[in-house]
C-alpha cells in the first residue's frame, strides 16, 4: 500500500483493541438498545430477502450481523478492530450461524469484489475517517454494490447551524447524561472532540457526487442521522 494511504487500524476515539472494552460495549448496548427491532428495521429498509448478499462495515460485536444472517444468503462483516472481529466470530459460532464471513478490515479495503453486494450497512463507523477518506470510502462502497443496491448509513452527522454549535452539542450531551448516563455522554464527547463527524450537507453532497440517490433521511438528533441511498 502507498505510504500516503490512510491506516484505518490506528485507534481513534474509544479503544476497541481492548478485550475488556469490547466485553463492556457488548453488555452495555444490550441493555440500551433493542437489536431485534433495529435488525427488523434494517431488513425492511434494504429490502432484505433470502437471496441477498450484504456487507456491514463496523460490525462491532456482531449483533446485527447474526440477526440479518438468518434472513439472507450471506453476510460479510468487517471491522478494523481485530478484537471486535474475534468476539463477533465467536458469537456467531456459539449461535451456529455459518453464513457470515468476518474480515478484519475497513471501508478502504479495495480487495472486496466489485458489484457483489445487494446492500451495504454502516452504523456509527464512518465518522472514524477524516473528510477526504470518507469520500474514498463512499466511492469504494459504490464500487462493491450492485447497480440499484442500497447503502444504509447511520452515523454521527451534524444537523445544526454552525453559529449555534456550542448550544446544540451541549444540549445533546446533557440529554444523554439524563437519559443514558455518564458513560454514553462521555462517548459523545469523544466523538465530537476526537473523531470526525460530518455536517449533513457535506454527507449529502458526497453521496450525490459518488452516484447515490438519497431515498430517505431520518434525523434522530442534532448529531445523528440515517441516510438510505440507492446506487444509480
Amino acid at each position: 500500500m502507498e505510504a500516503w494511504y490512510y491506516d484505518e487500524s490506528r485507534q481513534v476515539g474509544v479503544d476497541f483493541s481492548s478485550e475488556e472494552e469490547v466485553r463492556e460495549y457488548d453488555s452495555k448496548y444490550k441493555t440500551l438498545r433493542n437489536f431485534d427491532q433495529e435488525a427488523d428495521f434494517i431488513a425492511q429498509s434494504i429490502k432484505l430477502n433470502p437471496g441477498s448478499s450484504i456487507i456491514e462495515f463496523g460490525t462491532g460485536t456482531g449483533e446485527h450481523a447474526v440477526r440479518l444472517a438468518r434472513r439472507c444468503s450471506e453476510v460479510t462483516a468487517c471491522d478494523v478492530s481485530k478484537t471486535m472481529i474475534e468476539y463477533a466470530r465467536d458469537k456467531a459460532a456459539r449461535l451456529g450461524i455459518k453464513n457470515i464471513t468476518f474480515i478484519n478490515a475497513g471501508f478502504l479495503n479495495r480487495s472486496l469484489p466489485a458489484e457483489k453486494y445487494d446492500a451495504v450497512i454502516s452504523q456509527l463507523a464512518l465518522h472514524h475517517l477524516p473528510e477526504f477518506w470518507k469520500s474514498a470510502a463512499v466511492d469504494n462502497i459504490r464500487r462493491i454494490l450492485k447497480p440499484g443496491g442500497t447503502f444504509y448509513l447511520l452515523d454521527s452527522i451534524l444537523s445544526f447551524e454552525i453559529s449555534g454549535y456550542r448550544e446544540s452539542i451541549t444540549s445533546v450531551i446533557d440529554l444523554a447524561k439524563e437519559k443514558m448516563g455518564e458513560k454514553i455522554a462521555g462517548e459523545i464527547v469523544i466523538n465530537i472532540r476526537d473523531e470526525y463527524p460530518a455536517y449533513d450537507w457535506s454527507i449529502e453532497n458526497l453521496l450525490n457526487k459518488c452516484g447515490f440517490r438519497i431515498e430517505k433521511k431520518i434525523k434522530y438528533t442534532n448529531i445523528m442521522s440515517l441516510y438510505i441511498s440507492v446506487k444509480e
